[in-house]
């Protein structure tokens, strides 16, 4: 039976809330949306050999104002480029994070602002 694979969107998502985002897996409702929410998402990546996982991960921010959104952005990308060998949650350790962006990437279900950025990483899971 292969290695459990770590949970990359729910260690990262527990990493931001460390740090005082509002992170999730899923944003609210339309009527519902507000400015701060984070949401991240894996949208690719593939398992490299029985214990390491090369997740693809899209983090996204909204905020009614463009700079706020923009500023919100850096600090996200700042917390997820982590050293090598960091633990993001229990069992989950990450390396070699590469992040990309952020960039202004508007978005047609909201009336807020968004701003995402890309990480690719290395993670692993320790037993």
């Amino acid at each position: 039976m292969p290695a459990p694979r770590s949970d990359a969107v729910a260690a990262f998502v527990g990493w931001l809330r460390d740090a005082g985002f509002d992170a999730a897996s899923i944003i609210p409702p339309k009527e519902q949306h507000r400015d701060g929410m984070v949401r991240v998402s894996r949208v690719g990546g593939s398992r490299k050999n029985i214990v390491m996982d090369e997740p693809r991960m899209l983090v996204e921010v909204w905020h009614h104002d463009s700079y706020e959104a923009a500023r919100l952005a850096q600090r996200l990308a700042e917390r997820v480029e982590v050293p090598d060998g960091t633990m993001l949650a229990p069992h989950v350790k990450v390396t070699s994070v590469n992040v990309s962006g952020p960039v202004e990437l508007p978005d047609p279900l909201s009336a807020l602002r968004r701003y995402q950025l890309t990480a690719t990483c290395l993670v692993r899971h320790i037993p």
